[in-house]
């Protein structure tokens, strides 16, 4: 807190204060991190009506979006390494560089890298990321990619997936279509986004624009019909109709879910009254509160592992096996379990029991340490209550 007139503090005084106060800023940077964490962990961000600690951070709290952003991605690594915080505090570890940090903290070796980081600038801690794992970049949010320019334009940018020569034949072609509008690039991008967003509109909503007149009956009791799917949309809006406990409204359009109110297994019915559209946090939020929270992150667990293999098996199956030894595929396993959330001796007990050769691939070996795994004692998974579209 400023006292008085600082223009009458002797010059010790003035630096004395000066580095009191950077240590309490630092101390309650990391509480904040420490505390957005929690929060995130029990859902309270959901309660209140936010479809994310984003949008928490921004609408409650008052963050700017770039701070918002830094921090929550800093808060969830330090939920798997509670020392970040500690270092935080300490003034050893900047916000900046904790970010630059952040893919990796997960990965086998990623503790280590955060305490070889101590002490160094975000600079010095890219070049050790970067040096330990060459195919992790450092971490660039979409927030860092759209900048607002003068007379409601912005600039954006991306990174496109293709060879530039198939790039430069596009343009080319472009060009030689419509010689005028071939050459604003930015007109076609936001062309390009807004047919993209539209088209999945429609298939997911049943947006036609012609909708059939005399729709086909329901074939299942859990089947959604298309003109309902419209009637829903419609009615709320075309966003999250989540009311939190102040009354305040959710209204995110991120990730949309047709939501039973009833769930199905309650016997609740494919009906308008029954149904509502929910962004898929508070969609979860929601299946939580009837089935309970292990048993609806048991589902979530597993839908991740089943992703995490497909993942893999594309990414390295096709190396050969001669090129992996049995050391660095236990290391890639109990890697994939500690990023699905498992705990790093669970893990490595898993690896350890499942019994891992160098002929096995990595799909193959995942479902072994997951068999050897196995799911936690008394909890039972079950089907979520979420109905999808489509």
């Amino acid at each position: 807190m400023l006292e008085g007139d600082l223009t009458m503090l002797r010059d010790e005084e003035l630096l004395a204060r000066l580095r009191d106060l950077a240590a309490f800023d630092r101390r309650t940077s990391a509480a904040i991190i420490a505390h957005l964490g929690e929060v995130e962990r029990r859902g309270l961000h959901l309660s209140m009506g936010n479809s994310s600690m984003f949008a928490y951070c921004r609408e409650v709290l008052g963050f700017s979006r770039d701070v918002a952003y830094k921090r929550i991605k800093v808060a969830r690594m330090a939920r798997e390494c509670p020392e970040v915080v500690g270092h935080l505090a300490s003034g050893a570890l900047s916000v900046a560089s904790a970010m630059v940090l952040t893919p990796v903290a997960r990965e086998p070796g990623g503790r280590a890298l955060i305490n070889e980081a101590l002490g160094r600038s975000r600079r010095e801690v890219e070049e050790l990321v970067v040096a330990r794992f060459p195919d992790r970049c450092s971490p660039r949010g979409e927030l860092d990619r759209v900048r607002v320019l003068a007379d409601g334009r912005c600039r954006l940018e991306v990174t496109i997936g293709v060879d530039a020569s198939v790039m430069d034949e596009l343009l080319e072609r472009a060009r030689a279509v419509d010689p005028q509008g071939g050459n604003e690039l930015g007109a076609m991008v936001h062309a390009a986004i807004e047919a993209w967003v539209s088209e999945r509109e429609r298939r997911r909503f049943a947006q036609a624009r012609s909708p059939q007149k005399h729709p086909r009956p329901t074939s299942t009791r859990d089947h959604i019909p298309a003109q309902l799917r419209r009637e829903v949309f419609a009615r709320d809006g075309g966003c999250c109709a989540f009311v939190g406990e102040s009354g305040k409204r959710c209204e995110s359009r991120h990730q949309l879910e047709i939501d039973h109110v009833v769930p199905l297994a309650a016997g609740g019915l494919a009906v308008a009254d029954n149904l509502r559209l929910l962004c898929r946090a508070h969609n979860r939020h929601a299946a939580r509160e009837v089935l309970g929270r292990e048993q609806v992150d048991m589902g979530k667990r597993h839908r991740e592992t089943r992703n995490e293999m497909r993942n893999r098996r594309v990414k390295l199956s096709s190396a050969p096996t001669s090129t992996r030894s049995v050391s660095r595929l236990e290391s890639e396993i109990e890697g994939s379990l500690k990023r699905l959330g498992f705990m790093a001796i669970e893990a490595r007990e898993a690896v350890k029991r499942a019994g891992l050769r160098s002929e096995h691939d990595p799909a193959r070996a995942m479902t072994l340490a997951l068999r050897a795994l196995g799911p936690p004692k008394g909890v039972k998974v079950v089907a979520s209550v979420r109905s999808r579209p489509g």
